[in-house]
């Protein structure tokens, strides 16, 4: 069993001691049957899900999320699917999606963060204004600027 979990509501057990685990025991288990995966089929799909930092962050919020509304039975894990799940997996398996370079059979492929030309704050807003902005009193935000 894994660890106890407390917060703004009543504590529970986790099934699951991480996202990893649950990946493996639940998420792909599942999955693979709702997407009908068989082996040699193209899926969208990488067997090193953690190296991709988007899909990463979608598994462990499912997980949080799953492991709140298997507390509430049948109604709780139907939301789970219909709010939760459906929306991750296709975002997650979809054309474009993060597993796009990779494959089942020929594992994972590197994926880069989006260029950026370094455009700092003050750029955008302007430069840093000790005067209060339209609407402000003394107190107001100095950081704002002019507008």
């Amino acid at each position: 069993m894994g660890s106890g979990v407390t917060g703004h509501e009543k504590s529970f057990e986790l099934v699951y001691s991480d996202v990893a685990a649950w990946v493996d025991g639940y998420f792909v288990p599942v999955f693979g049957d709702a997407l009908g995966y068989q082996p040699g089929d193209q899926l969208n799909w990488c067997p090193e899900w953690w190296r991709h930092p988007s899909a990463a962050i979608r598994l462990d919020a499912l997980w949080w999320v799953w492991e709140r509304h298997r507390l509430e039975g049948g109604l709780g894990i139907s939301l789970w699917f219909l709010d939760h799940a459906d929306p991750h997996l296709r975002a997650l398996t979809e054309e474009n999606g993060p597993f796009r370079r990779c494959s089942i059979e020929g594992g994972h492929r590197e994926t880069w963060p989006l260029p950026t030309a370094g455009l700092a704050a003050h750029d955008i807003f302007g430069p840093p204004s000790s005067k209060p902005g339209p609407g402000l009193d003394d107190a107001g935000d100095p950081t704002l600027g002019p507008r």
